[in-house]
């Protein structure tokens, strides 16, 4: 009868385990990168804990909060530059779920599947940064240009554990935005400042005509003729 007794709590036991919900999936975004290389650019904020409390930036947590970092050092973005935001996910687990880019609260990209529609990178603490545990891979956002200055929020809201069970991801880092190198779309038309045409006096001088005549004096018994000649 005890063996009977021992089985059954061991089923009970084995049954609520199962239940206890687990978290299944870890990911932050990571930073920025050169979309060429590959190369890290700027870090998220809080990044410096990766190598020693990673679960502060992977874990779940409440969105529309930044984990409750401060604002960091920002980034000077110019529209030259070829930045691609990276995302660290962890390898072989379960991901399922929408995610969005958000800029100063507007969303600038929105995926409803978020891993299967970005580009799956080299995993591995040799291509993350300080990373301890080598579990986890990068992914890849194409080239989307900022706006303007303000705070990049990545969230990513995870259903592996069912839609009315889900878990939610978030980070954020800080952009300056150098918009002297983003052309605007409207152009200011100056206007044109007319002069009034000055206008000189003409100045007449008097024409000096010289006579067409010729003076001739004639004397004739004393008395002096005066005669012109043409």
């Amino acid at each position: 009868m005890n063996i009977i007794y021992f089985n059954l709590y061991t089923l009970l036991f084995l049954f609520n385990f199962i239940n206890i919900p687990f978290v299944n999936a870890h990911g932050f975004m990571a930073g920025l990168v050169d979309c060429n290389t590959k190369e890290f650019l700027h870090f998220v904020r809080n990044y410096r804990s990766i190598s020693f409390n990673i679960d502060s930036l992977r874990s779940p947590t409440q969105l529309n909060t930044c984990r409750n970092t401060q604002i960091e050092k920002s980034f000077n973005y110019s529209e030259n530059k070829n930045v691609c935001v990276a995302l660290a996910i962890s390898n072989g687990a379960e991901h399922i779920g929408s995610c969005e880019l958000k800029l100063n609260n507007q969303v600038i990209d929105n995926k409803s599947s978020c891993l299967s529609q970005l580009t799956k990178g080299n995993c591995g603490n040799a291509n993350i940064p300080q990373l301890v545990t080598n579990d986890m891979c990068l992914y890849y956002y194409n080239n989307i240009p900022f706006s303007e200055s303000g705070v990049l929020k990545w969230s990513w809201t995870a259903v592996h554990l069912g839609i009315n069970n889900p878990e939610f991801y978030e980070n954020c880092l800080d952009l300056n935005v150098n918009t002297e190198n983003i052309p605007s779309t409207t152009s200011t038309i100056q206007p044109t400042s007319t002069q009034p045409t000055s206008t000189q006096p003409t100045s007449t001088q008097p024409t000096s005509t010289k006579s067409k005549y010729r003076r001739i004096i004639i004397k004739v018994d004393k008395t002096n003729f005066i005669c012109k000649e043409l």
